[in-house]
């Protein structure tokens, strides 16, 4: 059976979805009512075209952090550890809440000490509802893209989501 959320695969009987956590019982099945909530329903992650990830080694300086940072001109960077898998996620928000007025020597401190360890992460077949209500739910800007074994193969941002329903909206004569 498959989710009318997110389209996932789940087995019969199960009340919540495994990856949206929507319910599956039919009195509380969601339906999509406007053009933009099926968009949202049917449409993968895959029609963002996400950007190619930047990811950076966690035992990478955060001084070196930030300098590619300002050099690609991001906001975030994508911390593998030595097999290339993401083990977090280290944003401006990072920086700001965890190094800004601090005494932190960026050139000693590593990328592993202010990521976000183990972050929220979306695949390419997953649904828009799906990376939407990880982004709303966790408060999250970025979401990194992933394949099956972990490796980093992009990221989603929240004005990624945006230009997408700004985009539906104009679709539809809004």
């Amino acid at each position: 059976m498959k989710c009318a959320l997110c389209g996932a695969d789940h087995l019969p009987g199960d009340d919540e979805c495994p990856d949206c956590g929507a319910s599956l019982t039919q009195e509380e099945l969601p339906q999509p009512r406007t053009v933009i909530e099926q968009s949202l329903a049917v449409d993968r992650v895959a029609v963002l075209q996400p950007h190619e990830s930047v990811s950076i080694p966690q035992r990478a300086s955060v001084a070196l952090a930030v300098e590619l940072m300002r050099e690609r001109r991001i906001g975030c960077l994508l911390a593998t550890g030595d097999d290339g898998s993401l083990t977090g996620i280290l944003s401006e928000g990072d920086l700001l809440k965890k190094a800004a007025g601090t005494d932190l020597d960026l050139e000693q401190c590593t990328v592993a000490e202010l990521m976000t360890p183990a972050p929220e992460t979306i695949r390419p077949e997953d649904g828009l509802a799906v990376a939407l209500q990880r982004m709303a739910v966790g408060d999250h800007r970025y979401l990194p893209l992933v394949d099956a074994e972990q490796h980093p193969m992009g990221v989603i941002s929240s004005r990624d989501i945006i230009n997408y329903l700004e985009s539906a909206l104009h679709r539809m004569g809004i």
